[in-house]
């Protein structure tokens, strides 16, 4: 186990090596890496020392052996929750269970609905481009659908939550959605502001779906009650 042996950043001793490697991580993580990283250290130590090393010199190479301990935080947050991704998982949770949100996403929809099929041209709505059906088509989808099978999923009591596939839902849903359909149900709205909020709104989907991988990811190497 070497995370890029360096010189440059040498520590004083385990403690101080895994209190680097392990920071930002979520504590049940932190713990899980504390044990195999001591359980690796003293395995060295003892090989050492069966090797004719003093206990001292048998310590401070097999600290070296660690590698440095910045490049080694990196890869544990790469394959182990971080705090702030346990925070974001139970922001979303709290807002999939928000009667509000959920509220202010069938209100856009019927706001959204009503400009873009009824403007102009009355309720003759064999006058409707595909263009129309097709936004108001997304528009239910991700104003009504979604947020409210995550409603559903997220306010069951006694069952168990299916963390990644609120994550999912939830990322193809975000707070943006509802600004994003408010201006694209007025034919005479800004096209740029538009734009921008479908840009802004479609550049998190890649986010959600990258902490669902890794949540998947988790749940394989660990066996976490993520999935």
């Amino acid at each position: 186990m070497n995370f890029f042996r360096s010189h440059k950043n040498r520590v004083a001793d385990l403690d101080e090596w895994l209190e680097i490697a392990t920071k930002k991580l979520a504590r049940p993580a932190r713990r899980r890496v504390r044990l195999e990283i001591k359980t690796h250290y003293a395995e060295a130590v003892a090989a050492h020392q069966a090797a004719g090393s003093g206990e001292h010199a048998a310590r401070v190479v097999a600290l070296e052996e660690l590698g440095d301990a910045k490049a080694a935080a990196k890869c544990f947050r790469k394959r182990h929750l971080t705090e702030a991704e346990v925070k974001f998982v139970g922001g979303i949770v709290e807002s999939a269970k928000s009667m509000v949100l959920l509220a202010v996403g069938h209100i856009t929809f019927a706001f959204f609905a009503y400009r873009r099929l009824s403007l102009s041209q009355g309720w003759s709505l064999l006058h409707r481009s595909p263009y129309d059906w097709f936004l108001v088509a997304m528009g239910f989808l991700v104003l009504v659908v979604l947020p409210t099978t995550s409603f559903i999923l997220a306010s069951r009591k006694g069952a168990k939550l299916n963390i990644r596939l609120l994550v999912l839902m939830r990322s193809l849903c975000g707070v943006n959605t509802a600004f994003v359909f408010i201006f694209l149900g007025d034919r005479h709205s800004d096209d740029l502001l538009t734009i921008f909020l479908i840009c802004t709104w479609a550049l998190g989907i890649p986010f959600g779906l990258r902490f669902w991988n890794k949540l998947g990811k988790v749940s394989r190497n660990f066996g976490r009650n993520v999935s």
